[in-house]
């Protein structure tokens, strides 16, 4: 992953950067770095609908038999929606950026950091509730034993 950014760091993987930051790494990405980095967004498009299906799947039948109120378990399904979106529109906003480089988007740049943030902390929350849905489902099998 790190060859597609000519051995930089991506965006995708940071935690929080800023516009400054941004046209800091896509300078030293250079050309071939800029274009791998394009090929590799245009996968990670393809990649989206499917994780978020596939973690919407999982999460609806985690906590399909749980005693929480549906209504909660509703929006705890969707968050994996969230994900995929933030990462979306983080997608969205990279092109663009790489795209105008070397002319300069500061708000577009500055908008994708906060995105890839947001995108983050939508993994955690994900994942987290996917622990804490097995661990649950766990205790629910466990009691009928």
């Amino acid at each position: 992953m790190l060859k597609v950014a000519s051995g930089h760091e991506l965006f995708d993987v940071m935690a929080f950067y800023d516009a400054a930051i941004a046209y800091v790494m896509l300078g030293e990405y250079g050309e071939t770095g800029r274009s791998n980095y394009l090929l590799f967004q245009f996968f990670d498009f393809i990649f989206i609908p499917c994780y978020v299906l596939g973690l919407a799947s999982l999460l609806i039948r985690i906590f399909q038999v749980n005693e929480i109120q549906n209504k909660f378990t509703f929006w705890i399904c969707l968050m994996p929606l969230i994900l995929g979106v933030s990462d979306l529109l983080e997608n969205l906003s990279l092109v663009v950026v790489v795209l105008e480089y070397p002319r300069e988007l500061p708000v577009l740049a500055g908008l994708a950091g906060y995105l890839t943030a947001l995108k983050h902390v939508f993994t955690f929350v994900v994942f987290g509730a996917v622990v804490i849905g097995c661990l649950n489902r766990a205790k629910i099998w466990l009691a009928r034993k």
